[in-house]
């Protein structure tokens, strides 16, 4: 009951204040209706408990079963005070110091670098006249002057708590990871990708390729000789990114199709948010600007404006965009974006015969030695599988490659091998004939291949002649590739064929992952996130303030996050919150991935592959509480 104060009316004939009996009154008739006393020997409830359910109770001892008298904060004050006056040499005089019981209470906080104790709201706000420096209040001027807000910011108070939580168990770099339920019981036939699938390759072959790439530049296309004096910078790019032919720009988009803003880059250089909302006029990029690439046909890269660098030789061939981009910027030499891309694709695209030519001429200087492989080919022979080997490369790079890995006799392992399989038009066409190829004379033969033997190398051909002639269909393939678009999308989208991604990358981002001070920021963007959502209605006059403090601090951590995988452009897998376009598409078409194919060794060959249970977003947060 709310009870308005007036003026007493005086009546001055009576000689009595009328208006003070009334307000009398009203008070007396207010006291009735005060609330019932709270009993001392209640238990209040913060979730609902039924004790029907309870069959054990547990117990803590100090203060729970055992409570204290006041003299054991005289004891503990007394013993702690002359410690520091015996041990750590305090003054004597502090001896003198009696102990006030009634100055504190629980729950205050202690700013351990300014010295003062205070009390703070469920805003994180402090609750001015409770600032403490010793025994003296501080004025509310003073406190403002050294906080600069009414309001603590978050990391401020609650980031010893973080510690207080056990961290999530690492992610194992030799796991495999399932998109889709494969059991491999079902496989009988384990079909293979060369590059960047069984043969990985060191760092010196991004070097070696954007070195051949950027000569050829200069020396077919006559592109400025200073050109030969810049070097690949190995850490710039990612994989997955988009790069818009039309206006010269390198991107990276979420599986949404929205630009993460702060990964957009003209050269060297990050084009600012406004430039960006600018040119694109909206965050979201539509569809047939960027997807029209994958369907599969060369002639819709002339047809769109966006393509996506979806493999690992596209990473030097990036860095190479960026950096000749760069240099006719600073040098104020007027280019065309568009024909600056093909002039790269085709520059990079040319040099691989002679990539390949000096990479068999000193294999090991480029190719990471694989002891597993060998051991994982065993394991399948002894399962019973049928293995083959589809490839866009030539045989004598292969060859070179396979005997650097398994060993002279690699071709006994497999069933079929075709090289020069020119994918993705290996799985899409059906009129291109499959050819033999003279190991011997190295040429190809021109007689009809009416059945595949093993130990034959082969070359060109079609998916749909691979199937009619050895009968494998469906289910019972598993093939694995690097790339997600023209090694994995067709096979599974029109053959049935089960899939598997190898996915280098994944051996940086879990050791990223498995970082201490990544999952303490990780979770605490989480939590973070989580205040914000479940305040962000809340009215009040500091409500919007404090909101924007947690604001503030969530851009700066998820900013902090993205750095620590790729400075410029973030993780392969992740823009802020959503998945990239990479993994959106990556996850459609591999059935599982995993940074090696020997990775499989650590399953056996029966095992059944499950997708973790994500929570949906109308589903709860968590199953469990």
């Amino acid at each position: 009951m709310t009870v308005q104060r007036t003026q007493p009316i005086i009546n001055h004939n009576i000689g009595t204040a009328v208006g003070t009996v009334r307000l009398q009154e009203v008070r007396i008739s207010a006291a009735k209706k005060l609330p019932q006393d709270v009993s001392i020997k209640g238990v209040f409830a913060c979730n609902e408990l039924d004790l029907k359910e309870v069959q054990v109770y547990g117990f803590d001892y100090d203060y729970t079963l055992a409570c204290y008298k006041p003299s054991m904060d005289y004891l503990l004050y007394n013993l702690g005070r002359d410690m520091l006056i015996q041990k750590y040499k305090y003054p004597g005089g502090i001896g003198n110091l009696e102990y006030k019981k009634d100055f504190a209470v629980r729950g205050l906080h202690y700013d351990i670098e300014k010295g003062l104790l205070l009390k703070l709201d469920s805003f994180l706000q402090i609750q001015f006249g409770t600032v403490y420096r010793g025994l003296h209040p501080v004025p509310d001027d003073e406190v403002l002057r050294l906080y600069k807000n009414r309001i603590i910011p978050i990391a401020y108070v609650e980031a010893p708590h973080k510690h207080s939580h056990k961290l999530p168990q690492d992610v194992s770099i030799k796991g495999v990871f399932a998109c889709n339920e494969l059991d491999l019981k079902e496989v009988q036939v384990y079909g293979f990708d060369y590059d960047y699938t069984l043969a990985c390759y060191k760092p010196s072959m991004d070097y070696l390729l954007y070195n051949l790439g950027r000569d050829m530049l200069i020396q077919k296309y006559k592109y400025p000789g200073g050109i030969g004096n810049l070097e690949y910078k190995k850490d710039f790019a990612v994989r997955g990114l988009h790069y818009d032919i039309e206006k010269g720009l390198l991107l990276k988009l979420d599986s949404f199709l929205q630009i993460q803003f702060g990964t957009v880059y003209r050269g060297l250089h990050p084009v600012p948010d406004d430039e960006v909302l600018r040119l694109y006029k909206n965050r979201i990029i539509p569809i047939a600007y960027v997807e029209a690439p994958h369907k599969h046909s060369h002639e819709a890269l002339h047809r769109t404006k966006m393509v996506q660098l979806a493999d690992l030789f596209s990473v030097p061939e990036m860095g190479l965009l960026c950096n000749v981009t760069e240099y006719f910027l600073r040098n104020h030499i007027d280019y065309h974006p568009e024909i600056l891309f093909r002039d790269v694709k085709n520059s990079v695209k040319n040099c691989h015969p002679v990539m390949h030519q000096m990479v068999v001429q000193n294999v090991s200087e480029y190719l990471e030695q694989n002891k597993d492989l060998k051991r994982f080919f065993n394991r399948l022979k002894e399962a019973n599988k049928n293995m083959f080997l589809v490839t866009n490369s030539p045989f004598h790079f292969v060859d070179i490659g396979m005997k650097f890995l398994v060993g002279d006799d690699w071709k006994d392992y497999f069933d079929v091998v075709i090289v020069q399989a020119r994918k993705p038009k290996f799985f899409t066409e059906e009129t291109r004939p499959l050819r033999i190829y003279d190991e011997v004379n190295k040429t190809q033969l021109w007689d009809r291949v009416t059945k595949l033997e093993k130990g034959v190398i082969y070359l060109e051909g079609t998916v749909k002649q691979l199937q009619d002639m050895t009968g494998w269909q469906g289910h019972q393939v598993l093939y694995f590739g690097d790339h997600p678009y023209s090694d994995l999308a067709d096979v599974t989208l029109e053959h049935g064929w089960r899939t598997g991604a190898i996915i280098k990358e994944l051996t940086h981002e879990i050791a990223t992952l498995n970082n201490p001070k990544f999952k303490e920021n990780a979770n605490w963007l989480q939590m973070l996130t989580g205040l914000i959502e479940e305040h962000q209605d809340f009215e009040g006059p500091d409500v919007h303030t404090i909101l924007d403090e947690w604001i503030k601090e969530r851009d700066g951590l998820r900013n902090e996050i993205k750095r620590v995988f790729n400075k410029q452009f973030g993780s392969v897998f992740r823009t802020y919150h959503n998945p990239t376009y990479f993994s959106r598409r990556l996850f459609r078409f591999a059935d599982i991935y995993m940074s090696s194919i020997t990775n499989l060794l650590e399953y056996s060959t029966s095992h059944t592959f499950y997708p973790r249970r994500g929570v949906m977003p109308h589903e709860y947060t968590s199953y469990f509480v």
